[in-house]
């Protein structure tokens, strides 16, 4: 089965009076056995961290999900867990890109680096371990296979003062920074921006509420995702949850579950484990080479994962489209040639775009991430030309079977079949002659 999981995000009632935009963001990756999420918090007397936060949500996946290609092709091992120094250090590159890539926002838009400040949680989880930051306030809270108890992995962050919290923009956040490393078989984990803390974690304690995160395993477990994924949204934004917050509200839920068969993934064995060895783990970094200001914005705005895109889409699509559209274009052309034609041409046109229209409709999340992320088509041109492909290859298919089918329609076939038409035509004049 592998990895399930929704992110929503829900603007707080404060931010809906004050006609404010949701300064929260979040967002995850999924590569075979391999999940990355973020999520971040837009601090509210900054004036554009909605959007720091989502850019820091969209470098970090960016970055990470290059580092696990990097390691594929490196062949890595990733059931083997890594070390808190190595997921230190990888966090540390990770952070050093996202203020790379706010700077340049801050110079390209005039900005100031603190109109950008937001929170900052991440998580890289295998079937086997999870390793995880956080920066400021917000929580993370996983659940291994043979335990019951939901863990809480950082203490909450609260500065010297009230409300007070470290930001990715702030000059401590790389010593603020926390960094842990779990290993055991993950089953659930949830990543959640502070305008869940009270509802789900027990501050005199310093514990996860397992009567928050129960319902949202439990729902993952035994509903559709996107069943889930709505319900999650309506809660969000019940009145029973904006009594308790009024804050902007992010949670991200994962779920694993394991399928009947000893699953060995391609990419199982390789993740960030370059992480393998502190020195593997800097030459993946450094040799990296690709420009995260422009690519940052490559992954999907909305909550669709790269795990929901259709295996093989561009070698089953086109090859089911184009004989599809072959015969369509056979049985049009032979249409013509039946009585009455009219009739009989309207039908096979609006069952063929009946079909184009349903599976247009099935893979609308395939094409709206396609069209909403333009340099994601770039850097995955084999996608984005089988969709091209498709649609050229769809009329294609239409002509050569129109054209077939004039070719396989004898002289005589076509002057009997209009003889006999002519024919049926004096017969019905005579009868009315007659009248």
């Amino acid at each position: 089965m592998g990895w399930k999981a929704i992110a929503c995000s829900a603007t707080g009632t404060c931010h809906i009076d004050r006609n404010v935009p949701c300064q929260d963001y979040g967002d995850y990756i999924v590569i075979d056995d391999v999940i990355v999420g973020a999520v971040a918090d837009g601090a509210g007397s900054a004036k554009h961290s909605d959007i720091g936060s989502k850019l820091a949500v969209k470098t970090t996946l960016s970055h990470l999900y290059r580092l696990l290609r990097w390691n594929k092709r490196k062949n890595e091992d990733l059931r083997k867990p890594i070390t808190p120094d190595i997921a230190k250090k990888t966090f540390n590159d990770t952070l050093t890109k996202v203020k790379d890539v706010l700077n340049k926002e801050v110079q390209s838009k005039g900005f100031s680096i603190n109109d950008l400040a937001c929170t900052l949680l991440v998580f890289c989880a295998t079937p086997t371990w999870i390793a995880a930051m956080q920066i400021g306030d917000g929580f993370i809270v996983v659940k291994l296979k043979e335990s019951n108890n939901y863990q809480l992995l950082f203490p909450p962050d609260k500065g010297e003062y009230a409300n007070e919290t470290t930001f990715v923009t702030s000059t401590n956040a790389f010593s603020r920074m926390k960094v842990d490393v779990i290993i055991g078989k993950q089953e659930f984990i949830c990543a959640s921006t502070d305008g869940l803390e009270r509802l789900a974690i027990d501050f005199r304690t310093g514990e996860a509420f397992s009567g928050f995160f129960n319902p949202f395993e439990q729902g993952l477990r035994e509903r559709d995702k996107h069943e889930e994924e709505k319900s999650l949204e309506d809660w969000l934004y019940s009145e029973g949850v904006n009594a308790r917050t009024d804050d902007d509200k992010t949670l991200l839920v994962c779920l694993y579950e394991e399928s009947g068969l000893n699953r060995q993934s391609s990419l199982e064995s390789q993740s960030p484990s370059q992480l393998s060895s502190k020195g593997k783990a800097h030459n993946h970094l450094t040799n990296v080479k690709e420009d995260f200001h422009d690519k940052s914005y490559g992954l999907r705005d909305s909550n669709f994962s790269k795990s929901q895109t259709l295996p093989n889409i561009e070698h089953s699509f086109i090859a089911i489209s184009f004989f599809c559209h072959i015969f369509a274009g056979w049985i049009l052309s032979i249409s013509f040639f039946l009585f009455p034609s009219f009739i009989a041409g309207i039908i096979v046109l609006l069952l063929t775009i009946l079909v184009m229209v349903v599976t247009i409709c099935n893979l609308k999340d395939y094409f709206i991430k396609l069209l909403q992320a333009f340099s994601w088509l770039t850097e995955n041109s084999k996608k984005s030309l089988a969709v091209v492909l498709s649609f050229l290859l769809s009329i294609l298919g239409i002509v050569i079977g129109f054209y077939c089918s004039q070719l396989s329609s004898s002289p005589t076939y076509e002057k009997k079949s209009r003889g006999n038409i002519l024919q049926s035509i004096d017969i019905t004049n005579n009868n009315l002659t007659k009248k």
